[in-house]
């Protein structure tokens, strides 16, 4: 059951993302754009089993926590850089239109 689920949000979500990091990119940087994706993608799936194996090996207790302040770590890194890009693109506007 448990692989079902994970392939049916694998359906689901790699192709929108993939789509969304194709759309993110400016004209000729498509590729690049498409490997940072693939790449960090990877790179959690490599990195992830290593690093929770090594953590539960020493403290099987901090692996839960642990995950999830890396989780409300990066959405609050996302989050500030969401607003800095939208009060850098309010500051651009307003001298565009001076």
């Amino acid at each position: 059951m448990a692989v079902l689920v994970i392939s049916v949000g694998e359906m689901l979500y790699k192709p929108t993302a993939t789509a969304y990091a194709a759309e993110l990119a400016p004209d000729g940087a498509a590729g690049r754009y498409q490997s940072v994706y693939a790449s960090a993608s990877i790179g959690g799936m490599v990195l992830s089993p290593l690093l929770g194996t090594s953590l539960y090996a020493v403290a099987p207790w901090a692996v839960w926590p642990a995950a999830g302040l890396i989780a409300l770590a990066t959405a609050q890194g996302l989050r500030r850089r969401s607003v800095i890009e939208e009060l850098s693109g309010s500051a651009s506007q307003r001298c565009l239109a001076r």
